[in-house]
């Protein structure tokens, strides 16, 4: 028998027959029974086993019906009696962690919820999932293939295991490799002149890649939204996107994108409430600010104020310093106000200083000029403050110094390297 391990295969009969002679015999059950597979329709799987009700079967037979349930991959272990009143099936399917979800990544003729029933037509044990063995996925894309053949396309279909920011694999993934299917034109309504160039570059940006039916949509809203964000459009929305009838030719399949926006008003800012603190002055977080009273409220400047407050925290040896914003946002006057607050960690000291491949001359420049001896607070600045004398020094013709600093946060030291890096080389 062509059962691999771990199948097992149990034949039990009414009559008790030498070997020779029950491999022969035949059959005739009225019906096909199976137990075990409550998930799945007993019609679906008579017709992977190939048998006929009431129709005489022999051993062999069997064999081969038990051959085709075992090669779907869905069963971890199976077992089958007979007699003349019923061949009966006894399956115990695969662990929920054996089967990957399909989605289907680029098969633009069709919404991807109404792919799994077309397929399941065609592989009558196809529910959605792929068991991780058996030929199933083979199947599956001998089956998107046949369906995009339909659509007057000749194509490749392949699979590719995915997951979720970078987690464990999520599911399979099934999509069109040759051709490629791309994005011909993005079109986004209902744009103001005051954001037009901004959208033009996101439209340009997408225009020519591949197209895939989870990842297109959202990234293309995301970019808008972040686009309009950065402009002060507080209020901004973006419809549900659509694509239109594939376009075919010999080299690829093109798609169109289209959707609108709905920007509401630029919102400006009313109020900079900075906190007190012993180590940075309300002034000095000020001053830092990209971001100023009577502003439009752009998402990126705020974003830029909060690193640059952090950069006067990490100056001083705070590097852990933690810088948010409450937003209080007034919709009937289109203003916002921020007020920030500080979470400034532990002040972090030098641990350890090292220059990495200086000669003899250029360790003498270093040893002369660097100011922070281990044990020392951390000083951004001071660390920084010998690179640009040492960058016009005759010993350090042809190359660039850089800092490379390494923060241990459970020892709250700083392990410092200077190295040299070639001029018009790219820093590794």
């Amino acid at each position: 028998m062509k059962f691999p391990q771990p199948f097992l295969l149990i034949l039990a009969t009414a009559c008790l027959l030498p070997s020779l002679q029950l491999v022969a015999q035949n059959y005739s059950p009225q019906k096909l029974l199976f137990t075990g597979a409550d998930g799945y329709k007993t019609a679906d799987l008579v017709a992977v086993t190939g048998l006929t009700p009431g129709k005489p079967v022999t051993a062999a037979e069997i064999d081969v019906a038990m051959q085709h349930l075992v090669d779907t991959g869905l069963f971890s272990e199976m077992r089958y009696t007979v007699d003349g009143t019923a061949l009966t099936f006894a399956l115990t399917p695969v662990a929920a962690d054996k089967l990957m979800p399909a989605r289907y990544t680029n098969f633009v003729w069709w919404k991807p919820e109404e792919i799994t029933p077309l397929v399941h037509a065609r592989i009558p044990l196809f529910t959605g999932s792929v068991p991780v063995t058996g030929t199933m996925k083979e199947q599956v894309q001998a089956a998107l293939a046949a369906l995009v053949l339909e659509k007057g396309v000749q194509a490749n279909v392949a699979s590719l295991a995915y997951s979720r920011l970078g987690g464990p694999i999520s599911g399979l993934s099934f999509f069109i490799s040759q051709p490629t299917v791309e994005i011909c034109e993005v079109r986004v309504d209902a744009v103001s002149p005051d954001a037009e160039s901004k959208v033009s570059l996101i439209k340009r940006r997408f225009t020519g890649q591949e197209y895939d039916a989870f990842e297109t949509g959202p990234a293309i809203a995301t970019n808008l939204r972040d686009a309009y964000l950065d402009l002060g459009y507080l209020d901004i929305a973006v419809d549900p996107l659509a694509h239109g009838a594939p376009q075919i030719s010999a080299m690829a399949i093109t798609i169109d994108i289209s959707t609108a926006v709905h920007e509401g008003s630029v919102y400006h800012v009313s109020q900079m409430v900075w906190p007190d603190s012993p180590i940075v002055p309300k002034s000095a977080m000020a001053d830092a600010a990209e971001l100023k009273r009577g502003d439009p409220a752009s998402r990126i400047m705020l974003l830029s104020t909060i690193s640059k407050v952090g950069d006067r925290y990490a100056a001083v040896g705070y590097l852990d310093a933690k810088i948010s914003a409450e937003q209080n946002k007034d919709d009937a006057h289109h203003e916002i106000a921020y007020n920030f607050s500080v979470i400034p960690g532990e002040q972090y000291r030098v641990g350890s200083v090292k220059a990495d491949n200086f000669n003899a001359e250029q360790q003498a420049e270093l040893n002369r000029d660097w100011k922070l001896a281990p044990g020392e607070i951390f000083n951004q600045e001071v660390a920084l403050s010998p690179l640009k004398k040492m960058a016009s020094s005759k010993a350090f013709q042809g190359f660039t110094p850089k800092i490379n600093r390494v923060a241990d946060p459970k020892t709250h030291l700083v392990a410092i390297t200077v190295s040299l890096v070639r001029a018009g080389s790219r820093p590794s």
